[in-house]
């Protein structure tokens, strides 16, 4: 997405809630990192990974549509053939 407006950027850092699709519990991987970034600098995470049950001290989730809250944020750590 273009920034066509000098104020866009602070509207997206007033978002607080992420959900990552594709987080990852291998702390060598980029979905653990940024995620694990994210987290420590104030963000709320909603790890979306069918294979976990939990991430980051946090409930995974199936899908992005059976996380119970709504997102401000999609960060997408997947091939883009699957997104």
């Amino acid at each position: 997405m273009p920034v066509e407006n000098p104020d866009q950027p602070r509207q997206i850092l007033r978002y607080d809630r992420v959900a990552v699709v594709g987080a990852s519990t291998s702390y060598e991987k980029t979905a653990h990192i940024v995620s694990a970034y994210l987290q420590r600098h104030g963000y709320e995470l909603r790890p979306i990974n069918p294979t976990a049950d939990e991430i980051f001290g946090t409930q995974a989730f199936e899908s992005l549509a059976s996380a119970p809250e709504t997102v401000d944020i999609v960060d997408i750590f997947r091939p883009s053939e699957n997104v």
